[in-house]
């Protein structure tokens, strides 16, 4: 039915937002510097990596997230 592809594209669009989500953030902050960040950085530091983070979440969440948006957010 209409609907059912509608949804189809949808969940494409969703995933294909993950994945260009999680590539952003791995560019900024690869998991071992993620790790080291938690585990012994600074307030500041673990403050900034986590509003980045959730700046590119919240980006992938949107209902059209446009590429262009994303590379706009840095940490």
């Amino acid at each position: 039915t209409p609907a059912q592809v509608e949804d189809l594209k949808q969940q494409t669009r969703s995933e294909a937002a993950r994945r260009l989500c999680a590539k952003h953030i791995t560019a900024h902050y690869p998991e071992w510097k993620q790790l080291n960040l938690l585990r012994t950085g600074t307030p500041a530091e673990q403050d900034q990596m986590s509003a980045f983070i959730d700046a590119c979440r919240a980006w992938s969440n949107a209902e059209k997230p446009n590429p262009a948006d994303l590379a706009a957010i840095q940490p």
